[in-house]
């Protein structure tokens, strides 16, 4: 009875409601008060009157009103419109609004108009679905609906927009709109609290509302932040040169998508809303979709997401049949499988030389924020400090940013994270970007720094709203690479084929052309670069590097535009001349201009010298007195011009504390380039050797101008660099150097550095020397450094890659030669030199690497199946036997369990490649090695020690097939099994021993080997049974007895 007077109650305070010839439905929630959609109502703002006729005896229920939250732009915004009666209406008692928590399967009801059923009104009875995605800004709520059946195609449900969504007699919902699939958008009072709020509506909030509303507080941090990153921008991360934020720079470059709305994560879901929106309403699916949506609402890590989430789509195929039923359910499920199967996108390295542009770029990225008033989506950009990475930890140094650039008070990341939900609860998307300059330097002070980043990243992969973006100098990479294959899976990368996973400054420069634009900014034309001949490399690098292409712009005077002669010493002296034209600049002297630039020079070859006596760099204030006694002018010139730095130092031992005045030499480059000139007037390098040892702080640079210096006039200069160039190979530091300024050189002077490293013994390296040798060989173009040396100078260092685990540099480097080569010959040449690799993951790297590049080419060449196995494979693994059967017995020496060898692993990913290509037939690759008998290479050359060749082409086919098999989705295995079933068949009906072992190795393989859980299919059963009942074979099996009592025994039961 209680019920059935509600229901009445319920249709009494509902009405019809009308708008500019749009129909719905609206609800009394006071006497002067209604509610319905605002989608019903949104010609109001053009000028078209709202009537609305309730159910009272004849016009006495009529009334008009107008619309008091009205907006300009219909398609944004809550779809909820409050309306204001002309007059009360007394005679209805109202309905009660409720703001609660609305979990699933939750019932509830609904009466309104649909077109359907418009005079009598309509009763709806369903249940709660979900809170949605991708209409968050408009209604926040699916509904399932039971009754009626709205996915009939004849039932209208258009009219019934605005209706009072019940549960427990309150209303706590409105109808919004019938969404794809069958069920009903409708927006909760929750949702609509902020609204309710604003225009002092009644309603019993049952919720933990936050004190203040999320966007009201957000709006606040908002105004701060503007405040303080301006500040930031304008007094912080300085260039050496004035140069204004290109924003042209992110939205024109390969690495822009880094900064979509849409994230790895988000795709993922939303795909997974588009599933439930389109199945929903089956009832025999809808189980499978609750298992996905409750999965995605975990705050899950990102490998934790990623794996979970395939194992629930692998468990909804084999639960579902394959039927009609299921098929667009099934395609939109491996489409979900697709998605995961892409790289997690979140962070992005910039690396470049010094002067190539890092930090102008993460200043047009920090500058690049989206937090105008009134928007949806928020993007904004938090520089994080090293010196406070270093002081606080990492964890501390983000939460101190966040506080400090939005003046906020969170105590945790947890913090943040609840702050960002209640934003997106009310409709606001909010997103961080953290980042971090000069990485080297935090880096370089504690291998801590770097672990404790990575730990943060990958935890904080929770959070869908935090993205990284940090920068390391090129010649430092080494210090983020190591086996973690952290790089593998969090670093922003587009481009595959890159030396690694980071985004190149020189590419970037070189794609917006942003040095020809500083160039030509000065007057200087760049078009004549296009006729020089290919080997001025210095060209290249001048027009990758802006501080470059800067120094040379303002200091080139009317005869030297034409470009030549540009090199890296040139660059070194002209930065050198601009240090003296500021000194000048600043100078107090009362002197004639010339006179005043002879004395600064004379008074700094006086400094220069007693540096070179001292031989260091940082003084105490009292050491110096003597010698600026008499050159205070000069003391002044360098301190004016950032040459000479002055600080207050605190020294503490066991007996005391105390401080010092500290003066010190900065800016290396100018104080080496100084001494060289000192030295160059002697002529005496050997002295200039022995100085450069003993001077510390110097040392490194000192090599690096010495080298370049020379190298200015290599005819006159060829002997001492060469003997320069093998004492540094020869000592215990100085190589990695060597090896990065050795790309500055002129490609005669690359010749003897490569020269070395071909004809010479392994070098004793460590980290950094190990990735400047690979850095050198990617980037050389000497003659003598052609694609087959460089893969025997890699090969060499192989143990030393795998030992400082710079694997991942390495595959780069593969990538970038192998890609480069299109003759086969030379291909198998390269390939021959990677076969003793004794590094399991370097092994299988550069064997998938070569098994991509072997394809390509055959396939370029369109060569048959049969001519890449007779005419290529075959010969290509007889020719190298002996380095084969040298890597096959070092691994089995490692014992019965060892890892794969190189040449496995390349026949492992080629044969499966062969496989996946052949489309016409996917068992040819095997009917060829099986009919031409090379499964027993050593029958065909009637010689034994082609055995082992045999064995691995065997083996390799069987696990090949295997992967294959194991790997394809459920509609693609079941044609594909008949054929495989068909082949182990003919194997076993051949009753040979050799072909019954081939046949269950067929079948063995086809088992998952990650996933300890995974079970043989039952169609293999018969066929294994031929096997296991096979006397000849009681040993092989006996050996496999773990294998048939996982996989056969308990079946047999």
């Amino acid at each position: 009875m209680k019920e059935k007077k509600m229901d009445a109650k319920i249709k009494k305070a509902t009405a019809h409601v009308e708008c500019g010839g749009k129909f719905g439905t609206a609800f009394l929630i006071s006497p002067v008060l209604a509610i319905t959609a605002y989608h019903v109502v949104s010609r109001y703002v053009e000028g078209s009157s709202i009537f609305l006729e309730f159910s009272l005896p004849g016009e006495t229920g009529n009334r008009s009103a107008k619309l008091l939250n009205s907006r300009n732009e219909i398609d944004t915004g809550i779809d909820l419109a409050i309306l204001q009666l002309d007059k009360p209406l007394e005679e209805i008692e109202p309905l009660q609004l409720t703001a609660k928590e609305l979990p699933y399967d939750l019932p509830w009801k609904a009466f309104g108009f649909p077109a359907t059923k418009d005079t009598p009104g309509q009763t709806f009875v369903g249940e709660v679905s979900m809170f949605v995605e991708q209409h968050i800004s408009k209604y926040d709520l699916d509904l399932d609906c039971r009754k009626p059946d709205i996915t009939d195609p004849k039932y209208v449900v258009f009219g019934a927009s605005g209706s009072a969504v019940i549960v427990d007699k309150e209303v706590v919902a409105v109808l919004s709109d019938k969404m794809p699939g069958g069920t009903l958008g409708a927006v909760s009072i929750k949702f609509a609290r902020e609204l309710l709020t604003e225009l002092n509506i009644t309603f019993t909030d049952n919720t933990s509302l936050v004190a203040e509303s999320p966007s009201n507080e957000l709006e606040e941090m908002l105004k701060m932040y503007h405040i303080k990153v301006r500040f930031y921008l304008e007094n912080s991360m300085t260039l050496p040169f004035p140069s204004e934020l290109n924003n042209d720079l992110i939205k024109y470059s390969y690495f822009s998508e880094f900064f979509e709305i849409s994230t790895w994560k988000s795709k993922i879901i939303d795909h997974i809303n588009t599933i439930s929106k389109e199945f929903n309403s089956n009832a025999f699916l809808r189980e499978s979709i609750i298992k996905l949506q409750e999965l995605y609402e975990l705050d899950l890590p990102y490998e934790e997401f990623q794996s979970s989430m395939r194992k629930t789509v692998d468990l909804i195929l084999e639960e579902i049949p394959d039927d009609k039923r299921t098929k667009g359910f099934r395609q939109l499920l491996f489409h979900l499988y697709n998605l995961l199967k892409r790289r997690y996108n979140k962070v992005l390295v910039l690396t470049g030389e010094s002067g190539s542009g890092k930090t102008h770029l993460l200043k047009t990225i920090l500058s690049s924020y989206q937090s105008e008033k009134g928007l949806e989506y928020y993007s904004i950009r938090i520089p994080i400090s090293i010196n406070e990475i270093k002081d606080k930890g990492f964890g501390e140094a983000i939460k101190f940013s966040l506080n400090h650039f939005l003046n906020s008070n969170f105590n945790d990341i947890s913090d943040v994270n609840h702050f960002v939900n209640n934003l997106k609860k009310v409709g606001i998307t909010f997103k961080v970007i953290f980042i971090i300059d000069d990485l080297q330097n935090l880096c370089n002070s504690s291998a801590k720094h770097y672990d404790d980043i990575k730990q943060t990243i990958v935890m904080y992969t929770k959070f869908d709203w935090v993205s990284w973006c940090l920068s390391i100098n090129e010649f430092d990479q080494y210090l983020i690479m190591d086996n973690s294959r952290f790089l593998e899976k969090y670093c922003f990368s587009n481009n595959f084929d890159d030396a690694n996973l980071f985004v190149s400054m020189s590419k970037i420069n070189s794609e917006n052309k942003v040095c020809h634009r500083i160039l030509n900014n000065y007057g200087i034309d760049t078009k004549v670069i296009e006729k020089f001949p290919q080997n001025i490399t210095n060209i290249k690098m001048l027009l990758n590097n802006p501080l470059i292409s800067y120094v040379y712009a303002n200091t080139v005077n009317e005869n030297e535009k034409e470009l030549h002669n540009i090199c890296y010493f040139n660059f070194i002296k002209r930065y050198s001349d601009i240090k003296k034209k500021q000194m000048v600049e600043y100078s107090e002297r009362d002197l004639p201009f010339q006179e005043k630039d002879v004395q600064i020079n004379n008074e700094i070859n006086q400094v220069v010298n007693f540096v070179i006596k001292n031989k260091k760099l940082t003084y105490s204030e009292s050491e110096l007195n003597d010698l600026f006694k008499s050159l205070a002018h000069c003391y002044f010139e360098l301190r004016s011009v950032h040459l000479v730095s002055k600080a207050i130092v605190e020294f503490e031992d066991d007996i005391e504390s105390r401080k010092d005045i500290i003066v010190k030499f900065v800016f290396k480059l100018y104080w080496a380039y100084k001494i060289l000139l000192e030295f160059r007037s002697r002529d005496n390098w050997s002295e200039f050797s022995l100085l450069r040892d003993s001077f510390v702080e110097l040392k490194d640079d000192l090599l690096i101008y010495e080298i370049l210096y020379l190298d200015t006039d290599f005819e006159k200069n060829s002997e001492i660099l060469n003997q320069e160039i093998t004492d540094v190979l020869n000592s215990t530091s100085e190589k990695g150097l060597l090896f990065f300024v050795g790309i500055k050189t002129s490609f005669n002077c690359q010749e003897i550095i490569f020269l070395e490293l071909l004809e010479k013994g392994e070098l004793i390296l460590n980290k950094q020397e190990t990735f400047g040798l690979m850095y050198f060989l990617l980037h050389t173009n000497a003659r003598n450094a052609k694609i087959p040396q460089k893969c025997i100078v890699l090969s060499k260092y192989l143990n030393k890659v795998s030992e400082h685990e710079l694997g991942g540099y390495l595959n780069g480097i593969c990538k970038s030669i192998f890609g480069k080569l299109n003759n086969l010959t030379k291909f198998k040449r390269c390939m021959a030199e990677f076969i003793c690799s004794s590094d399991t993951n370097i092994s299988k790297m550069i064997g998938k690497i070569a098994a991509e590049n072997f394809i390509r080419i055959v396939t370029e060449k369109q060569y048959s199946l049969e001519e890449i196995v007779k005419n290529h494979l075959i010969i290509f693994l007889g020719d190298n036997l002996e380095k084969i059967k040298e890597s096959m017995n070092t691994g089995s020496e490692k014992g019965k369990n060892s890892n794969a060898t190189f040449i496995e692993y390349f026949l492992r990913f080629l044969f499966r490649l062969l496989i996946e290509n052949n489309e016409d037939n996917r068992l040819l690759l095997h009917e060829i090695l099986l009919k031409e008998n090379f499964y027993y290479l050593e029958r065909v050359k009637a010689d034994n020690k082609f055995k082992i060749i045999g064995h691995i082409l065997r083996s390799n086919s069987a696990i090949a097939y295997g992967a294959y098999y194991k790997h394809l989705n459920h509609s693609k295995k079941k044609n594909f099994k008949k054929q495989y079933i068909e082949c182990i068949t003919k194997l076993l009906d051949s009753e040979l021993i050799e072909q019954r072992i081939l046949a269950f190795h067929f079948i063995s393989n086809t088992l998952i080997d990650e996933d300890p859980k995974s079970t043989l299919d039952i169609d293999f059963f018969p066929l294994l049974k031929v096997i296991h009942e096979d006397n000849r074979l009681e040993m092989f099996n006996d050996g496999r007895k773990d294998f048939y009592e996982r996989n056969f025994y308990p079946y047999l039961k």
